[in-house]
């Protein structure tokens, strides 16, 4: 009788007792895996974000107005990577992004021009390592803006 007490508990409280090592086993793996897979999500959203930004830049840049001034012209273009809007705003669309960041040109090519947006000097980290984007992403599109470069109108 008195070796019940020594023996191994049978029921409810043996299942809780296997319950609860299980989860701290499971939570000891898991946690870890879910934070990681976390940050390696939002490294593709910043680099998705990157990608979305220079395409939109680079698409308003070839149909924006030249009337103000190309150093004019290439802020709002700036402005539009960086947070969406052609007038500017206080936050950046990618965290980090700035003007300096993105690059802006505008390429002659006799009678036509293209505008070119990309990114330079930025980077993301990600598990595993740091990814710096110097040139790229990138986008291209053929100017169709009014007052176009070199005196030429656009149709």
């Amino acid at each position: 009788m008195w070796l019940r007490c020594f023996a191994r508990p049978v029921g409810a409280s043996a299942r809780r007792g296997h319950a609860l090592l299980e989860t701290a086993l499971l939570l000891g793996v898991m946690t870890p895996l879910a934070v990681v897979g976390a940050r390696y999500g939002w490294s593709l959203y910043q680099v998705q974000g990157l990608h979305s930004a220079v395409e939109e830049a680079a698409r308003y840049g070839a149909s924006a107005s030249l009337r103000e001034g190309e150093d004019a012209w290439r802020e709002r273009v700036r402005n539009v990577a960086v947070c969406g809007k052609a007038e500017g705003c206080r936050g950046a669309r990618v965290p980090g992004l700035a003007g300096r960041h993105v690059r802006v040109e505008l390429e002659r090519a006799g009678a036509s021009a293209a505008v070119r947006v990309s990114v330079t000097g930025f980077a993301v980290s990600y598990p595993g390592g740091v990814s710096r984007f110097e040139g790229r992403p990138s986008a291209q599109f053929p100017r169709t803006g009014s007052a176009a470069p070199g005196g030429m109108t656009a149709e």
